[in-house]
């Protein structure tokens, strides 16, 4: 009876100590035109939300859009809105802070093409992680990378 006690005390201690931890990578489309991004199949290991809450016009009706471990490898940022993929896991162990540290494949690198107005994206304007801003949560659980795209194709 005393070794079930210490078991259980043992496994509650164990679990107790894991933290949810995530990494979001935002696409924020801050002109007046939809952008198509085009990624690999490894996107499926995310969780998509597309929503316009950070950028949204007055009078105009917010949305958002889920999608759970997506097997569609194109996605439609519509005008002043953003795309969101977050990938989580729990864990006894704190985070790295670096994507591909803590087995995580960043957004970039999943990427293969971007559009606006069919017109093709540079690859230099996001296959970088420097292009992307990098935040740590307070409590250090939540590691965000945003990348701004507020720009005029001729």
């Amino acid at each position: 009876m005393l070794t079930r006690c210490i078991t259980i005390a043992i496994t509650f201690l164990f679990i107790s100590c894991e933290s949810w931890y995530s990494y979001c990578f935002d696409i924020n489309n801050n002109t007046n035109d939809s952008i198509k991004i085009i990624t690999t199949p490894m996107i499926s290991n995310y969780n998509i939300q597309i929503h316009n809450v950070y950028f949204q016009d007055i009078g105009v009706q917010g949305f958002s859009s889920f999608k759970d471990h997506p097997t569609d490898t194109i996605f439609t940022i519509p005008p002043k809105a953003s795309l969101s993929a977050i990938v989580g896991w729990y864990s006894r162990h704190s985070p790295e802070f670096v994507p591909e540290a803590d087995g995580v494949i960043p957004l970039w690198l999943i990427i293969k093409n971007m559009y606006i107005n069919n017109t093709i994206i540079e690859q230099n304007i996001w296959d970088d992680k420097t292009k992307w801003k990098k935040d740590i949560s307070d409590d250090n659980t939540e590691i965000r990378f945003q990348l701004n795209l507020g720009f005029k194709v001729d």
